[in-house]
């Protein structure tokens, strides 16, 4: 018992002195990453035996901004090769997907509260979009000086685009149960190849990569950080700045308008009759496009932070940060402010936690990094939410993981 015992203490001896070295000669590796959010819903809720549904108490908690929806994955894989500690390449490919939506809160005011109030008006918009990007590249890191940087060139692809739609919705109640309805939705979704087909299936074939390929865009990001004091670094990270945007010439767009007087719906309800007198008008038109020319940019971000040891030295590294991103698919800036504290062990272990608002989630992460040098494993969870006091009550979960190989 005592012989094995020595054994693992001195494998453990050996890894850690290894595992202290900065960086891997070489090393293969993948992080795959994956999770949703919304304001509202509880993940308690869905799995609860009996699921009660109560209209009024869904109006009253309602935040403002109605019912918002996040959606997010990405994955890469990457081949990294160091020579020494000062400068390195890499190579990775990766794809990552982000889909969102959100309903109004006065749609569920309407269904809570119903026609009591006469001439009450409720109107709102909802949103839905979303991407889905491809990418391939490399990446040169060096350190000069006091200086570290890293420069990252990439060849991108949407695969899907969908912008900001307009969609919306006036309803006007009276104490008849007339119900007077106005509403229109307009959704574009892009691509690099065709959206519709003349056979009941898609089929591509290997020779329609030309066309993936046709619609690239490029872009570059930019790491740098200065060691101001030996306890402090400055960093700067401007991430996929615009060298020449994606085109895509595909384009499926849905239209639809409605108009709806409906009288004595109640009642109508009740009886099981329905007074063909009433007025409903609605278009719709569904379209194709083939040679659109839709510029599309990644998202472009500024982020500054810092590296405070307070022990002057990797054992407690604090990073806060704060940073603003551009040509989203919110169709608006997007900022964002955070701090992360990490606690190292020897390069073997380290604990991650962490606390901001990025991509409009409230986000609380905690995670760790066992590093055997040969192997390495990352894991990251997140509790997440587009309620700051929802964050903790699992409205939201991402999870994270990483392995590196090398030597």
């Amino acid at each position: 018992m005592k012989k094995s015992l020595y054994t693992v203490l001195l494998l453990i001896s050996i890894v850690s002195l290894w595992a202290e070295k900065p960086r891997r000669y070489f090393e293969i590796g993948a992080d795959v990453s994956g999770g949703v959010a919304n304001n509202y819903l509880f993940f308690g809720d869905i799995f609860q035996e009996t699921i009660t549904i109560d209209l009024n108490a869904i109006s009253d908690k309602m935040a403002d901004n109605g019912l918002q929806l996040n959606v997010a994955a990405d994955a890469e894989a990457f081949v990294n090769i160091n020579f020494g500690s000062k400068f390195g390449i890499g190579f990775f490919a990766g794809t990552d997907a982000l889909m969102y939506g959100s309903l109004p809160k006065s749609l569920f005011e309407f269904i809570s509260e119903g026609n009591k109030e006469a001439g009450k008006v409720f109107e709102g918009n909802a949103a839905a979009g979303g991407s889905v990007f491809a990418d391939v590249g490399f990446h040169v890191s060096g350190q000069a000086g006091r200086f570290k940087y890293k420069v990252k060139p990439a060849m991108f692809i949407p695969l899907i685009y969908i912008p900001k739609p307009d969609i919306s919705y006036t309803l006007q109640t009276s104490r008849d149960g007339t119900i007077y309805i106005d509403g229109k939705a307009d959704v574009n979704v892009y691509a690099p190849v065709p959206l519709h087909d003349n056979s009941d299936s898609f089929t591509y074939e290997l020779s329609d990569l030309n066309r993936f390929l046709d619609g690239r865009g490029f872009d570059l990001s930019l790491d740098v950080e200065f060691e101001l004091l030996s306890m402090l670094d400055l960093g700067l990270s401007v991430v996929n700045i615009p060298l020449l945007p994606a085109e895509l010439n595909h384009k499926m767009g849905y239209s639809v308008s409605f108009n709806i007087h409906q009288s004595g719906m109640l009642d109508q309800l009740i009886d099981n009759e329905f007074n063909s007198d009433d007025v409903i008008t609605d278009s719709s038109e569904e379209s194709y496009s083939d040679n659109e020319s839709y510029k599309v940019r990644r998202p472009l971000t500024f982020e500054l932070y810092a590296l405070f040891r307070p022990f002057k030295s990797d054992f407690i590294v604090l990073r806060p940060n704060v940073a603003l991103s551009l040509f989203t698919v919110y169709d608006k800036p997007v900022f964002g402010a955070g701090v992360m504290a990490q606690l190292n062990i020897k390069r073997l272990f380290s604990l991650d936690f962490g606390f901001g608002y990025e991509e409009l989630l409230w986000k609380t992460k905690l995670g760790f990094v066992l590093n055997l040098r040969v192997l390495e494993l990352n894991v990251m969870t997140t509790l997440q939410s587009q309620n700051f006091l929802n964050m903790y009550k699992l409205n939201g979960l991402n999870a994270a993981v990483g392995v590196r190989i090398g030597i």
